[in-house]
């Protein structure tokens, strides 16, 4: 795999690309593998199309097996070489997380009121790179594909949220709300994410199905991969997370979001 193809991978890990953005893989079989099994989705925003990483976890896994060793040699940065073999998240990084938001009303984004409404309806999602988000009920949507129709099952009273790639702390703090509603995947990692962001948000609450347990029993299809469990989330002492624990160790089976929602 050629440094400009290597280089494209890695720069639609950090932040969504246009076609135009990705002409050296765009047609490349590893690309459309990505597409079919949605890792990659193409998403409508304003008058075209993204391209962006729907499952980090899977995305990661990619570069990590497809990049041989022979691929990383003298002649490639060393900003490559740490990304490629070493996961090196810091390739990259810029100082404001870039987050897709939905809607079907206003809200106060970077001190600009902007009205949800016709972007959702006519352009998909809304992308900006978050310094304050400032609404009411404001609901996160952990898997991308997941946030592109949530109003199917939790309705239109909400302004959706999709950081992309794993939120941070810092961009939880940035969030001026009344209720966040949180959607993870119901395994350890989303309740490490949903406790991080109670941490900053108190008035968080996790979203639980009143179904929750019949629907692992009927739905739930993979097994839970080896985690170690999170010591915040061994000690988190509220009900709802103590619950999902109990049945991911009882079970050995955990329910990804898009059973709920799509």
């Amino acid at each position: 795999m050629k440094i400009n193809e290597i280089n494209s991978y890695l720069k639609l890990k950090k932040e969504p690309k246009p076609e135009s953005a990705l002409k050296s893989i765009l047609k490349t079989t590893f690309f459309k593998m990505l597409l079919d099994t949605e890792i990659i989705l193409k998403v409508k925003s304003g008058r075209g199309y993204l391209y962006a990483v729907a499952k980090l976890a899977e995305y990661e896994q990619f570069l990590s097996h497809h990049y041989q060793e022979e691929e990383v040699n003298d002649e490639m940065p060393n900003h490559l070489i740490n990304a490629v073999k070493y996961n090196d998240s810091k390739f990259g990084r810029v100082g404001e997380q870039l987050i897709f938001v939905r809607g079907f009303k206003s809200l106060e984004i970077n001190n600009l009121s902007i009205d949800l409404t016709q972007c959702s309806e006519n352009a998909g999602v809304y992308a900006i790179r978050l310094e304050q988000l400032k609404t009411q009920q404001l609901c996160y949507v952990e898997n991308l594909k997941c946030f592109l129709v949530a109003e199917r099952l939790l309705g239109k009273s909400y302004i959706y949220f999709h950081p992309y790639g794993r939120p941070s702390k810092m961009l939880f703090g940035k969030l001026e709300i009344e209720n966040l509603l949180f959607c993870p995947d119901y395994d350890y990692v989303g309740l490490n994410d949903y406790i991080r962001c109670k941490q900053q948000v108190p008035q968080t609450e996790l979203y639980l199905p009143d179904n929750y347990q019949q629907t692992i029993q009927k739905k739930a299809k993979k097994a839970l991969p080896s985690q170690t469990i999170p010591n915040e989330v061994l000690k988190f002492q509220e009900e709802s997370v103590q619950y999902i624990v109990d049945l991911l160790q009882t079970t050995n089976l955990f329910l990804e979001q898009e059973v709920l929602f799509i």
